[in-house]
């Protein structure tokens, strides 16, 4: 048996991770950059978006509500980055469209919810911290629906 000198092709696992596109048209990265996500909601979203399909859905939920938890922590602060494309408090609209994105990804309810949230604080900055705390009350209730049903298995 010959071992094969070439080094194996990777450009599928980093390029287009199954965790993240499987079954979907619409990469996260393309959602991140897209909306000009900063840090903290970028890994919102990309925990969100792999939820249940790398590692255990409720650990990447409660990710997801750390983060935003950690954005909406710069409020008080006045240390904000989830100012996003913004130009005078309005993005420009993004390639793919909030509904799109969650038709494409096909989320339960409440994952839909924050994700739609969390993207939609982009637009207009005066009312993004109204918005990401509407996100993290929609990860809640996920967070609380899936340790109900692990209770009950």
């Amino acid at each position: 048996m010959t071992e094969s000198t070439t080094a194996p092709d990777y450009s599928n696992v980093i390029n287009f991770p199954a965790h993240y596109i499987h079954g979907r048209k619409i990469q996260p990265i393309d959602v991140i950059e897209g909306y000009g996500l900063c840090h903290h909601l970028a890994c919102a979203v990309k925990y969100i978006s792999r939820a249940g399909r790398k590692h255990s859905a409720i650990i990447d939920i409660r990710k997801a509500f750390w983060y935003v938890e950690r954005e909406l922590q710069g409020y008080s602060s006045g240390n904000v980055c989830n100012t996003g494309n913004s130009v005078g408090g309005y993005s420009p609209l993004p390639e793919n469209k909030i509904g799109d994105i969650l038709e494409d990804w096909k989320l339960p309810f409440n994952l839909s919810e924050a994700l739609g949230l969390i993207l939609e604080s982009q637009f207009v900055s005066s009312n993004a911290q109204r918005l990401l705390i509407s996100a993290l009350g929609a990860l809640g209730a996920e967070i609380s629906s899936k340790n109900g049903r692990d209770k009950a298995c």
